[in-house]
């Protein structure tokens, strides 16, 4: 996420391919948006599934009446409700999921995702200033700590700024660290500058 928020290019994953439970699995709409579907009950829920699909003889199949038939015949469940949700659009989905009740969720793109207007307003997006560079959008932390305030953004410390105090907890004397950084085989901020 913080990564296309600095402008990065990610090839998009394309749901569809075969998983090994279909029932817990990503699909492609009609219109090309990406869905997921999660059975996480399928003694009854793929009932239900089954009428969204309006296909309720699916439900009784020998091939799927049983969570054993299902495992045996994954490929072809899968292969089923590939072109079943490859022939209608997410909000032909949308409205079937919600009568029978089925837990599902559209999945956005990253570019999607860094749009949504939702992002911004519960914080999980937010302005940072950052030095060098101006302000710019990152990804808040999102943990949260009983009567603690939240800690803000900030920038990273920079490449080996805590060699020395790391080594030297750790045991290492003030030489030896000295010996590792000259080496090379220890980084410390102040010697890269002199470098």
């Amino acid at each position: 996420m913080q990564a296309k928020l600095c402008a990065a290019r990610f090839p998009q994953r394309k749901p569809g391919a075969r998983p090994l439970n279909p029932l817990i699995a990503a699909y492609p709409s009609s219109d090309q948006h990406a869905m997921i579907i999660a059975l996480l009950d399928p003694e009854r829920e793929f009932v239900r599934l089954c009428q969204a699909l309006d296909e309720p003889e699916l439900a009784t199949s020998p091939l799927f009446a049983t969570h054993e038939a299902r495992v045996e015949n994954a490929a072809e469940l899968h292969a089923i409700l590939l072109s079943q949700f490859e022939s209608k659009p997410l909000s032909h989905w949308r409205e079937k999921f919600r009568t029978y009740d089925i837990k599902w969720s559209p999945l956005p793109t990253l570019d999607e995702a860094v749009r949504d207007p939702q992002m911004r307003d519960c914080g999980a997006i937010t302005n940072f200033e950052y030095p060098g560079h101006g302000v710019i959008e990152t990804v808040s932390s999102p943990i949260f700590v009983a009567d603690s305030e939240k800690q803000k953004p900030r920038t990273p410390p920079d490449y080996g700024a805590h060699t020395r105090e790391v080594l030297t907890e750790v045991g290492y004397s003030a030489a030896e660290i000295d010996r590792l950084i000259q080496s090379g085989a220890a980084s410390a901020k102040e010697e890269r500058r002199r470098n």
